[in-house]
């Protein structure tokens, strides 16, 4: 780990305004149960692993990620992720999913997990086999992220995302 990662050794609060690390990484763990619940079919529910990593604010030397063949999602939490505004509990809300539907105010760490859920849709369910129109995509647009999986099947399992969740696509491909 990063030699500026910060101190979670305990369970106190880490400053005014701040939750404790355990509390984020508790209500990040929740917030990708109750939106892949919400998507993914019953017969591709197991989910993946969530690994956790704590790094200081600027630490750029690792982040989110997905690892289809070991079923492994990283979660990358900086100390500006643990704003309490920015890991508001939504499960009082009718549709806890509700809170995507404005993605270009979403936290930083949200926009990453619905990244990254993306990618496990794209390996789990759609077997890293894109459709037309994912094709289509990738021929315009490229390969818009760095590092791998970012493949036709990529911008396919975007789509289902938006499709299933009812958002704009266009607002979701500017922001992923």
């Amino acid at each position: 780990m990063s030699s500026d990662s910060f101190d979670i050794s305990d369970n106190e609060p880490v400053g005014l305004g701040l939750l404790d690390p355990y509390e984020a990484r508790q209500r990040m763990a929740n917030e990708y149960t109750r939106l892949r619940a919400a998507w993914f079919p019953n017969e591709h529910d197991t989910a993946a692993t969530l690994q956790w990593l704590y790094l200081a604010e600027g630490s750029d030397d690792l982040d989110w990620g997905y690892s289809h063949n070991a079923r492994l999602l990283r979660v990358v939490v900086r100390e500006g992720d643990l704003a309490a505004a920015q890991l508001n509990d939504f499960a009082s809300e009718a549709n806890p999913t509700d809170v995507y539907h404005n993605f270009g105010a979403l936290g930083s760490w949200r926009v990453y997990l619905a990244h990254e859920l993306c990618h496990e849709w794209q390996f789990v369910v759609l077997n890293d086999q894109a459709d037309d129109w994912g094709e289509q995509q990738f021929a315009e647009r490229g390969q818009h992220w760095p590092g791998p999986g970012h493949t036709a099947a990529f911008y396919t399992a975007i789509r289902d995302f938006v499709q299933h969740f009812e958002l704009d696509l266009d607002h979701v491909l500017d922001s992923i």
